[in-house]
């Protein structure tokens, strides 16, 4: 009795083996070619930086700033808004804060930057 259970599990699992790569494959080959273009896009420096902040120089001071490119992938190029300029000193001074307004067309105030809630 006990052979016949074993030959049994043994056929359950000869069979799970044989189906895996079957079932592995359609899984693991697209996330695979999409990790190999985003590795090789990436190494090739193809499209637009989605950091929100990009280092620059200002009066000789390192500082960061917006990227303009920021909102490219989401809109026609002539729809494109930008805020108003503004730069940020990457070490924050001893005893202050940081305030960040994040959102949309109204943080930004959008169309004018005098009306806004971040002023």
């Amino acid at each position: 009795m006990g052979a016949n259970n074993n030959s049994s599990i043994d056929a359950r699992v000869s069979r799970w083996h044989s189906w895996l790569p079957c079932i592995a494959f359609p899984i693991v080959a697209p996330v695979a070619l999409l990790a190999l273009t985003e590795v090789a896009l990436r190494l090739f420096q193809v499209g637009y930086s989605t950091d929100l902040m990009e280092p620059c120089t200002i009066y000789g001071q390192p500082s960061s700033s917006y990227n303009l490119f920021f909102a490219a992938p989401y809109f026609p190029p002539g729809m494109i808004k930008t805020p108003q300029l503004f730069s940020i000193d990457p070490v924050k001074p001893k005893g202050t804060y940081r305030i960040f307004v994040l959102g949309e067309s109204a943080a930004m105030a959008d169309p004018d930057f005098a009306y806004g809630s971040s002023r």
